[in-house]
C-alpha cells in the first residue's frame, strides 16, 4: 500500500515513505477457544495481536522501565526477516521472534545518558573506508547522581 496519497499521511512521500505494519506476528491457523467450549483454528489480527501483546508483557516483566518506543524498537529489530528488506508493507521488518525480543530487552537497572558530541572526519567528504572517531560522553542520569 502506498501511503503518500492517503490522508493524513500525505507527508510521508519521501522514500521509503510510511511502511506499515511495523512487524508481523503469527495469525494463521491459531488454536483458540470456541464459544460454548472446545477449540477451533482461527486466522487474522485477532489472533496475531494477543501474540504481540504477550511478548510486550514478557519484555516489561524483564524490564518494567521500558518506554513504549523502546518496546516497539526492540520488537521491530527482533524478527525473522520476511519479504523485501529492511521493511515492507506485508510483514514490516519480519515475523516477531518472542525469544529474541526477550534476549534483546536490557535488564532493569541503572541507565546512562549517552550524548554524541561530534564526529571527527575529513573536512572535504567522508570516505566509507576511513574510520570515524566519534566523541561520546557517558554520564548517569540526574535522578541517579549523588548530590
Amino acid at each position: 500500500m502506498a501511503w503518500d496519497t492517503i490522508h493524513p499521511y500525505l507527508d510521508y512521500s519521501y522514500p521509503p515513505g510510511l511502511l506499515k505494519p511495523d512487524f508481523s506476528a503469527p495469525g494463521v491457523h491459531i488454536t483458540s477457544c470456541l464459544l460454548g467450549g472446545g477449540y477451533t483454528q482461527m486466522d487474522g489480527t485477532s489472533m496475531a495481536t494477543p501474540c504481540a501483546a504477550g511478548i510486550a508483557a514478557l519484555m516489561l516483566e524483564k524490564n518494567p522501565n521500558l518506554l513504549p518506543e523502546e518496546v516497539d524498537s526492540i520488537m521491530q529489530n527482533s524478527v525473522l526477516p520476511r519479504g523485501a528488506q529492511p521493511k515492507n508493507n506485508t510483514y514490516g521488518t519480519g515475523r516477531i521472534d518472542a525469544m529474541l525480543c526477550i534476549e534483546n530487552t536490557p535488564p532493569a537497572g541503572p541507565t546512562h545518558d549517552v550524548a554524541m558530541g561530534a564526529v571527527l572526519a575529513p573536512a572535504d567528504k567522508i570516505d566509507p573506508h576511513s574510520p570515524l572517531a566519534p566523541v561520546v560522553t557517558v554520564r548517569k542520569p540526574r535522578h541517579l547522581r549523588r548530590t
